[in-house]
């Protein structure tokens, strides 16, 4: 192959994967896809409760460090959570309905 169509396959081959867009989150226990959902939304209506979902939650009285170690035996089973890069905001990952009543309980400690 001429060098210039070589060249010219490499830059088009590193445009498409710079353009890439993420793939979304996926649930370990199953491999479905997890669709990000505002807590707000999960919290109001019954549409996601059976998908999985992705979504973060604003922390104003409690650091998402605390939160995360004092919610692990709180914790519906399929549920994940990780931290951000920020202190005040936690994300929970798993089926609707057992993100719902996680929020709830990030919600009651974050209270106290």
């Amino acid at each position: 192959m001429p060098r210039q169509l070589l060249s010219s396959i490499a830059f088009a081959a590193a445009t498409l994967t710079s353009c890439a867009v993420p793939e979304p989150a996926r649930s370990q226990a199953d491999g479905a896809e997890a669709r990000y959902v505002e807590a707000s939304s999960l919290l109001t209506s019954d549409e996601h409760r059976r998908t999985e979902v992705l979504t973060s939650v604003e922390l104003h009285e409690i650091s998402a460090e605390d939160v995360e170690t004092l919610i692990q035996g709180e914790l519906p089973a399929n549920v994940r959570v990780a931290r951000t890069g920020q202190s005040d905001a936690l994300l929970l990952q798993g089926p609707g309905e057992q993100v719902v009543a996680a929020i709830e309980v990030v919600r009651r400690l974050d209270a106290r």
